[in-house]
């Protein structure tokens, strides 16, 4: 995602090698300035290592969900099959 961003600041006259905000800005057009602003700030957003720690925070209880429900049903299934050799 971060590699087809850079490609879009490029496009739009984003130069990441300038020093300062005003040589950064100076290509862009006026009317694509608040875009390439949008584009910047999702760039300089959180990383990567913080995303995996928010997604393994919402995985792992999606996971254990998942497996508790394979257990009951595994649990009721073999419970009815009992049930009907029993009768």
């Amino acid at each position: 995602m971060d590699k087809a961003d850079l490609i879009l600041l490029k496009h739009y006259g984003y130069n990441d090698d300038a020093m300062g905000s005003v040589g950064m800005y100076e290509n862009v057009k006026p009317e694509n300035l608040e875009k390439v602003k949008t584009i910047q700030t999702r760039i300089m957003g959180i990383g990567w290592p913080l995303k995996a720690i928010f997604g393994s925070v919402m995985i792992i209880p999606l996971l254990m969900v998942g497996y508790i429900v394979g257990m009951v049903v595994e649990g009721l299934r073999k419970y009815v099959l009992e049930k009907k050799y029993v009768d």
